[in-house]
């Protein structure tokens, strides 16, 4: 499953591997997304894409896959892997925000 879409700064696109997102957990990575976006205030319009992979391992019975901010000339990547897939969500944007948190505080204490 490939899903697209675009919020303010924020391109994003969800790729789901071996199952077929719920609409609630679609749900939930839209507002995940929104606050990334809230973030972001100084890059213009769609200058940021965020891709989300999800794949599920049937076999083994866990979600797992990466989260990746594309900033303009700089990546962050957030890996996770749970249980469910909304507790692996849950888990990689918490990260990606501690990437950006970090990417954000290195950068601006420059300018």
């Amino acid at each position: 499953t490939l899903v697209g879409y675009s919020l303010r700064t924020v391109i994003y696109k969800i790729t789901a591997d071996n199952f077929k997102i719920a609409d609630k957990t679609q749900e939930d990575i839209e507002r995940q997304a929104k606050k990334l976006d809230r973030y972001l205030p100084d890059f213009s319009v769609d200058s940021v894409l965020l891709e989300i992979v999800i794949k599920h391992h049937e076999t083994r019975g866990f979600f797992e896959g990466a989260i990746t901010l594309h900033l303009p000339k700089h990546p962050l990547t957030a890996h996770f892997r749970s249980q469910s897939v909304d507790q692996a969500m849950k888990f990689g944007f918490g990260k990606i925000r501690k990437e950006l948190r970090n990417f954000k505080g290195k950068q601006w204490e420059k300018n």
